[in-house]
């Protein structure tokens, strides 16, 4: 069953230079599912396609200008508007000189090698003021568009913030295990929701395997300030302390100290993605796990 709820083409996710960035109907997101650097300064955004599929939608509109395979890494940059994009991971369709819309196919989705046994096939985007596309730093400070928030008060119940019980949907030995919050009629795009004093949002990323993690905040009528070093909790535990904010996005340097548990056994990690119908999970050690497909699991967050 599809959860989307967005429109036709997509969403407005996020822009940067005059730059518009679309998230794709049926795909999701993340800002902070990664360790690469961009990620840690709201510099970059990865796009999934729906589980299963290779293809990448473009989320932007722009000429190919640069494409390049370095270390294995396919590197393509774009002109678009008065400034540029950096795209990595993949095989592009167009050659240099032809031009791509929002929402045509832009290529084949390609394994990556700085990606981690665990990592599905995305697109990788920054934007850039200036024709550079081969360097890990310069992307530019991503804004949040309030269609991506709205997308997520639109489609997240916050009657279920303690609701912590799945259905394993898919067990990739070796890898990992997806789980879907669905039970019985009941389905709903799973959120891990933050709490930051008064203030509610979703947070999403690699939690806590890659030490940071972004929070999408909800607040209707605008939120109080988001001080640096703040708390955030997740469950009423401490996920870890603000790093900075921007708009209605919040960067975290997470705690060492957070645990997720999936069934009683601690667990190495867990992805949550903006706009996924599931949450994946990276078990420390298979011999402790015995997961079925169908089964009814458990997952939460403690301090250790």
């Amino acid at each position: 069953m599809s959860l989307w709820r967005g429109g036709s083409t997509g969403i407005k996710a996020c822009e940067a230079l005059g730059i518009e960035v679309w998230l794709p109907k049926r795909h999701y997101l993340s800002f902070t599912n990664s360790p690469y650097y961009a990620h840690h300064r709201l510099a970059a955004i990865d796009m999934y396609p729906p589980r299963g599929e290779r293809e990448a939608l473009s989320p932007i509109e722009g000429k190919l200008l640069f494409h390049k395979v370095i270390g294995g890494e396919h590197v393509l940059g774009f002109k678009s508007g008065d400034a540029y994009v950096r795209i990595l991971h993949v095989k592009p369709y167009l050659n240099a000189g032809e031009s791509v819309y929002v929402g045509d196919p832009l290529g084949e989705l390609v394994w990556s090698p700085t990606f981690l046994r665990w990592t599905d096939p995305h697109l990788h985007l920054e934007v850039r003021s200036s024709e550079s596309f081969v360097g890990a730093r310069g992307g530019v400070k991503l804004s949040i568009r309030g269609d991506l928030v709205n997308f997520l008060r639109n489609n997240m119940r916050l009657d279920l913030v303690q609701q912590q019980r799945y259905v394993v949907d898919l067990v990739v030995r070796d890898k990992y295990v997806i789980l879907k919050p669905c039970s019985g009629k009941v389905c709903t795009l799973p959120a891990l929701i933050a709490d930051i004093g008064n203030s509610l949002g979703v947070m999403e990323g690699g939690i806590p395997h890659y030490g940071h993690a972004g929070i999408i905040l909800l607040c209707s009528h605008g939120c109080g300030p988001i001080s640096a070093g703040s708390s955030v909790l997740v469950n009423q535990a401490v996920a870890g302390q603000v790093d900075f904010s921007s708009g209605p996005y919040v960067h975290v340097v997470l705690s060492r100290r957070l645990r997720p548990v999936l069934n009683g056994v601690r667990v190495h990690g867990v992805a949550f993605f903006i706009g996924a119908s599931f949450v994946k999970v990276i078990p420390n050690n298979w011999c402790d796990l015995t997961l079925s497909e169908g089964d009814l699991v458990v997952l939460c967050f403690q301090e250790s």
